[in-house]
């Protein structure tokens, strides 16, 4: 017999515990390290969040946007990654591989300029 609202809590100096997989599949481990900048960034953004509402917005959007720009330079480097896979014969005479390395290397450049635009942005933020 055991009670459902039993719990037992464990913490540890250790900073990657290692423990056996059956422990992992019975129990809910929870890693609360911080490293010191990641501490700075989350204590900015809560001084940042109350004093300065509009730069705590525009760091989120700022974030958003980045994520965004990542995401879309992976989808251009799998698309041509899938289409230099599959190109069969002379690569340069593939239409599609072509058009696709033209959009990425478009896309690339857009992308290093809003992420340069974002690195001012932080630092202005910061």
């Amino acid at each position: 017999d055991y009670n459902e609202d039993f719990r037992l809590y464990m913490t540890t100096k250790l900073a990657n515990p290692h423990y056996v997989p059956e422990v992992y599949a019975r129990v809910a481990v929870v890693d609360f390290t911080v490293t010191m900048a990641g501490f700075e960034q989350q204590l900015l953004g809560h001084v940042i969040q109350q004093e300065k509402v509009e730069l705590e917005e525009e760091r989120a959007k700022l974030v958003e946007e980045v994520n965004a720009n990542e995401k879309r330079l992976k989808l251009y480097e799998d698309r041509l990654l899938e289409q230099l896979s599959a190109s069969k014969g002379n690569l340069i005479e593939d239409e599609d591989l072509m058009s696709t390395l033209s959009d990425a290397k478009r896309a690339s450049m857009e992308v290093a300029e809003k992420l340069s635009t974002a690195v001012d942005t932080r630092k202005r933020i910061n």
